[in-house]
């Protein structure tokens, strides 16, 4: 296969793809920031966790006061940027004191007898029973009717300590699977505003595909130099690949937990590296480029003329970094794979 890979074509192809996940690593990182400095991720948890269990039969938004809780509102340093990490077993338990402790339900259980000794258990018990069926209600009875056959003994006696353990990891597979639907959610809006985003990074520093493909396909020197640098990084750059990626859950739990300034300080680490790997190699991109004369005269590269072809290339450089580096991280691992067999 190494006959296939000294194929200048094919030495171009994997330059591009570097090109395309490094700057997708740039771009993610600037993404990361501004989602840090907005608290975007939190403020978008927040909100679907309301669409999620608004109870409009009810007239209640039980999100609101699981939000009001106060192991819920521990998480949350300030009003304006609400936690992007409820833990799932506080989520569930949260939920469940939420509904118990709330007026309506505080009322049926001074109205009705009680059905179990614990108080907790008894007003979700009356709460399934009375309250005006809805999506939120109708998975609390399930997640309640779920735990109380889990709990039955051979006898058909109720462990009341079992009922309650088994409601929460009822709620928790329910409020996991919400999340994962969320994640999706949150992946769909991050990639569109990533291209945007790249667009934006293309234009300004001008990265354009096009014209790098003719530079590594007439330098290949330059090729070879791109090539070395990923066999030589390639392990910190898909960890920082994954570390700020788009596709991370709306949830931070597995991400690596970083301050702003940690972000600032990785991305200018990371653009110092670029710009010296691209000033060795004496890369195509930015407004200034050597004279035609080849002294060191600084000139602008942009020829109107070709504006569509400059528009096509930044497009092309949007739209591959906004498919993420990690996906390009993951197609470079599979065809060094190839290659070192």
């Amino acid at each position: 296969m190494e006959s296939i890979f000294s194929i200048t074509i094919v030495q171009v192809g994997l330059s591009i793809i570097i090109s395309w996940a490094l700057f997708a690593i740039f771009c993610s990182m600037i993404h990361e920031l501004i989602c840090e400095l907005l608290a975007e991720r939190g403020k978008f948890l927040k909100k679907k966790i309301f669409e999620e269990l608004n109870d409009l039969s009810n007239k209640m938004n039980w999100g609101y006061l699981v939000y009001m809780n106060n192991s819920v509102d521990l998480l949350t340093s300030k009003a304006q940027r609400p936690t992007s990490n409820i833990p799932t077993k506080l989520f569930a338990e949260s939920l469940i004191r939420t509904i118990a402790n709330s007026h309506m339900v505080s009322i049926l259980a001074n109205k009705n007898n009680p059905v179990y000794t614990n108080e907790i258990l008894n007003r979700i018990k009356l709460a399934t029973l009375h309250l005006k069926q809805s999506d939120v209600i109708g998975m609390l009875t399930q997640a309640l009717n779920s735990a109380e056959a889990r709990a039955l003994d051979a006898n058909h006696n109720i462990n009341e300590t079992l009922v309650y353990e088994h409601l929460v990891e009822n709620i928790s597979a329910w409020y996991d699977s919400v999340m994962d639907q969320v994640s999706d959610w949150y992946k769909k809006k991050t990639r569109l505003r990533l291209f945007y985003l790249s667009f934006i990074v293309a234009v300004a520093l001008n990265i354009n595909s096009l014209t790098l493909f003719q530079f590594f396909n007439s330098t290949p020197d330059a090729s070879k130099s791109f090539n070395a640098y990923y066999e030589k990084n390639h392990k910190r750059l898909e960890q920082l690949a994954i570390q700020y990626s788009d596709s991370a859950s709306v949830r931070d739990t597995l991400k690596i937990k970083h301050s702003i300034q940690q972000d600032l300080n990785d991305l200018e680490t990371s653009k110092a590296s670029f710009d010296s790997l691209a000033t060795v190699n004496k890369i195509p991109i930015g407004w200034n480029c050597p004279d035609k004369a080849g002294s060191t005269k600084k000139a602008t590269c942009f020829d109107p003329k070709n504006f569509f072809l400059y528009l096509f290339g930044w497009i092309i450089s949007a739209f591959a970094a906004s498919f993420g580096a990690p996906f390009w991280f993951d197609t470079l691992k599979k065809i060094y794979a190839i290659k070192n067999n």
